[in-house]
């Protein structure tokens, strides 16, 4: 298995490719992004890029990743276990990054960034709740590079 990681600019140019899940993230006030051909398996979730620790200081309006997303990203990615997968937000740097190494972690499979050469922006929050609605322990692995 394999996890491509892009930016929505990236992911709008890719052609669909038999195999492939594509967990598209946009931002609560954007529209959704136009996938190129029909991809078999398709999440498309919105939630805004910022963490649980600082969502009082972003106001009203925005979207925090909650543990009812993350049950669903969950039951996507196990349902599609036997597929590569896209993973894409705004920049493909931070939220698309974690969901990213989430799957990477669960399925010990190969990450690959395409819009940065690392993991080390990653939405912390996005990570450790998808860890702890799946049950991977420790919850909280900071730092990890792919």
């Amino acid at each position: 298995m394999k996890v491509h990681v892009h930016s929505r600019r990236q992911v709008e140019k890719l052609p669909a490719r038999p195999g492939v899940a594509v967990v598209s993230i946009n931002n609560s006030h954007d529209s959704p992004v136009n996938l190129y051909g029909t991809w078999e398996a398709v999440l498309r979730l919105s939630f805004d890029d910022i963490i649980e620790e600082r969502h009082e200081e972003y106001g009203r309006g925005y979207v925090l990743f909650s543990e009812e997303v993350a049950h669903t990203v969950v039951s996507f990615v196990r349902a599609h276990q036997n597929f590569d997968f896209v993973v894409h937000c705004a920049a493909g740097i931070s939220r698309s990054v974690a969901v990213g190494m989430f799957i990477s972690q669960l399925y010990e499979a190969e990450l690959k960034t395409h819009a940065t050469p690392d993991t080390s922006h990653h939405n912390s929050h996005v990570l450790r709740t998808l860890r702890k609605v799946a049950k991977i322990w420790p919850f909280d692995m900071e730092g990890i590079q792919s």
